[in-house]
């Protein structure tokens, strides 16, 4: 939802893990799996939000933000010198936003106890149809199915360990306030890129992505700025429980910053 949203210029939201019911989809991760959706208007998506989320738009004034320069600094430098202005309009908008400097968590772990998560739980979902009905997968998804019917119960729990850890590192160190961060690295890959240049982008998209997943947190994305032509998204990540808050903070940023611009 981020990814495509971010791609194309749009808002979008992955609320908290649950918050909208997934009753009558297909199941691929039951405890990562939720329905978000996007717009490309702040007035629609706040709409969406009204229908989905069934809660009263809360106030957003006196919201607490905080950055770590780490998530930007890694980003291609045309990324992060089309993102400082939007921090800075931030700030102008909503207060000063408060840096965040502990070190972050281990990637690396972390991506691997999403692998491990996701796989498990994709294979014990999807796996007796696959293989009952040989089911034809691209050679892509069929090694990830595949990768995930190897996962152990022992490895998928010291994962599911590891994501509490994380989750209550977050915890610790944000509190109530909003996270701003990069959505993805960079606009959308192009046709002409070359397979280093994506596998790069990819696990950079998914040292941002996987905050919100493994911590069950609301992210939401919206429109704000390009890079090299492309549209680029900056995201807000809240505490769990807080979708409808950052639905009325990127569409009052969205309002005031085309007012201001």
């Amino acid at each position: 939802m981020r990814t495509p949203a971010s791609y194309c210029g749009l808002f979008g939201l992955r609320p908290t893990h649950g918050r909208i019911s997934l009753d009558g989809c297909q199941p691929l991760c039951a405890t990562m799996d939720t329905c978000g959706f996007f717009a490309q208007t702040p007035e629609v998506f706040r709409a969406v939000a009204d229908c989905l989320l069934d809660a009263k738009p809360p106030a957003i004034a006196g919201v607490a933000l905080a950055c770590h320069d780490t998530l930007f600094s890694r980003l291609p430098l045309r990324s992060q010198q089309a993102l400082l202005p939007v921090r800075q309009r931030l700030e102008r908008a909503f207060g000063a936003i408060t840096p965040l400097n502990a070190p972050l968590p281990d990637i690396d772990e972390i991506y691997l106890a999403f692998r491990q998560i996701q796989g498990f739980e994709a294979w014990q979902a999807q796996g007796e149809t696959i293989e009952r009905y040989g089911l034809q997968l691209g050679p892509d998804v069929r090694e990830r199915f595949l990768w995930g019917k190897a996962v152990t119960p022992a490895q998928y729990e010291a994962a599911c360990q590891r994501r509490e850890h994380v989750t209550h590192w977050w915890d610790a160190l944000l509190g109530d306030a909003i996270l701003v961060l990069p959505t993805v690295p960079d606009g959308a890959p192009l046709l002409t890129a070359q397979a280093e240049e994506i596998e790069t982008t990819r696990r950079l998209s998914h040292d941002l992505l996987l905050i919100s997943v493994m911590t069950r947190r609301p992210q939401v994305t919206l429109p704000v700025a390009q890079a090299g032509g492309l549209p680029l998204g900056i995201s807000f990540l809240g505490p769990r429980g807080s979708d409808r808050l950052l639905v009325e903070l990127a569409v009052a940023f969205a309002q005031g910053d085309k007012n201001e611009q």
